[in-house]
């Protein structure tokens, strides 16, 4: 009679080679497994004490092998060089130099400058006014050096005219002038200016100058004469305020003075 095998399920008796439970109908790994399973050779037969033996020297030759290998480890190997101390890097020790301050001087306190006082300029000494004409030909004492023709003047003006006043030598507007009254034989009197120039276009600039400044004052020219060739020339100009004329004459040679000259006419 065979060896059962009964089925872990159930429990059930079942023949030795049966791959399925009679009973319950699982299957049996275990059986199916050693049926496929293919025929193991014969030197697994072999008795076991020889099996055992074969083991043992196996397990002593990797003994020895591992004991070789570790000895020729041992003596290929070369020493590690041992580790050399490091050299000590020497500290330097920086000594800061200090630079010397240089003393500074004390810087001495600018004195004031005292502001200059401007130095008064000397005013000229106003020169006194002898006499005028409607603001014009103003009068100061005479200031031009040379020789005074006052008396030549009135010699030769008592030759024509009766004096009224002497010629008197004076200064207008910075030239030098004869100023004198003469009184002509219809009793009309004059002042007379007479300017001692140095040449007869002197005489007529003059001339020209006095117009204006007589024409500002309100005077008209009512007359004009005049001879460039003859180096004689007359203008007469209207008084606004009052009756009669003035003459400004500019001549090439004046009688009284010899010498180029402007004389101005004012009836009085």
């Amino acid at each position: 009679m065979y060896e059962q095998k009964h089925c872990k399920h159930c429990g059930g008796a079942n023949p030795p080679k049966a791959i399925f439970c009679a009973k319950c109908g699982k299957e049996f790994a275990s059986a199916l497994a050693s049926q496929l399973a293919p025929p193991q050779p014969e030197y697994w037969k072999a008795p076991r004490h020889v099996v055992y033996g074969l083991g043992a020297l196996l397990v002593v030759a990797l003994l020895v092998l591992t004991a070789i290998t570790s000895y020729s480890a041992s003596t290929n190997t070369a020493p590690a060089p041992t580790a050399q101390p490091a050299a000590a890097t020497p500290i330097v020790t920086v000594t800061p130099t200090v630079k010397a301050t240089a003393t500074v001087k004390a810087t001495a306190t600018p004195k004031p400058t005292a502001t200059p006082v401007p130095t008064a300029k000397p005013r000229a000494t106003p020169q006194p006014v002898l006499s005028s004409f409607n603001g014009l030909l103003v009068e100061h004492p005479a200031s031009v050096s040379g020789d005074d023709l006052s008396g030549k003047i009135n010699k030769e003006e008592t030759t024509f005219h009766t004096l009224g006043t002497p010629f008197h030598r004076a200064t207008i507007d910075g030239r030098d002038v004869y100023i004198g009254t003469s009184i002509a034989d219809n009793g009309l009197v004059q002042k007379i200016y007479m300017f001692p120039l140095g040449s007869y276009d002197e005489a007529r600039s003059a001339q020209a100058a006095y117009v204006k400044q007589f024409e500002t004052k309100g005077f008209t020219k009512i007359g004009d004469q005049t001879s460039n060739s003859a180096q004689d020339s007359e203008i007469q100009l209207q008084n606004p305020v009052g009756s009669g004329s003035i003459v400004i004459d500019a001549l090439g040679v004046q009688a009284d003075l010899v010498a180029p000259a402007m004389d101005i006419y004012i009836p009085q």
